[in-house]
């Protein structure tokens, strides 16, 4: 059946790559960063885990992933038990194609902080789009919408998950809830649900 309807729009096309690239962390929902420096020296500031986490997101916002993924590093050398770390270098490792390593990363962050939902909905896409691993990616997507309903992107990856598993009227349930949020699934919406 013309390669199982090309692998099934290869996997919609990869979880719609990746559910526009996963959940990177965005540089105002920290209580690290350059605030910081405001009440310390620079020098003081400079070699710190906050420093480390804030140059890595620089580097990763120039898309210089290798160079994030050093800083992340130097950031757990010095403390090992900070779950953001994990959730950037991770995101970091998924642009260079190392999915096994950020799957890894993915599960330390949900290890250290396991009401990190942005860590359930990064892991939970990765499983469905990189490891066809719906069931996997489903149980991560339920727990990231039980932590936060509001992860509208959670939604659409769960109802891509589903429809590859067959489930296509819970598929599109999520995508008319993904909808309420914002119009990024209408395709989605009327390719499977009409």
């Amino acid at each position: 059946m013309i390669n199982h309807i090309n692998k099934r729009t290869a996997a919609i096309t990869t979880f719609i790559l990746l559910i526009s690239f996963l959940k990177p962390l965005r540089i105002g929902t920290t209580i690290f960063f350059p605030t910081a420096s405001l009440f310390t020296s620079e020098k003081a500031y400079a070699n710190t885990v906050s420093w480390y986490i804030t140059q890595g997101i620089l580097a990763r916002n120039k898309g210089n992933y290798k160079a994030a993924i050093d800083f992340y590093n130097k950031a757990q050398q010095i403390n090992p038990n900070i779950d953001l770390i994990y959730l950037n270098r991770g995101f970091a490792k998924v642009k260079i194609e190392d999915f096994q390593g950020a799957l890894k990363d993915y599960n330390k962050a949900i290890e250290i902080n396991p009401q990190f939902a942005e860590a359930y909905f990064n892991r939970g896409t990765l499983k469905g789009g990189f490891f066809e691993d719906y069931s996997g990616s489903i149980n991560d997507l339920n727990k990231a919408l039980s932590i936060n309903p509001e992860l509208a992107d959670a939604y659409e990856g769960r109802g891509i998950a589903q429809l590859l598993i067959g489930e296509n009227e819970k598929a599109c349930d999520d995508f008319k809830k993904a909808l309420t949020f914002n119009n990024k699934t209408l395709d989605l919406f009327e390719k499977y649900c009409k």
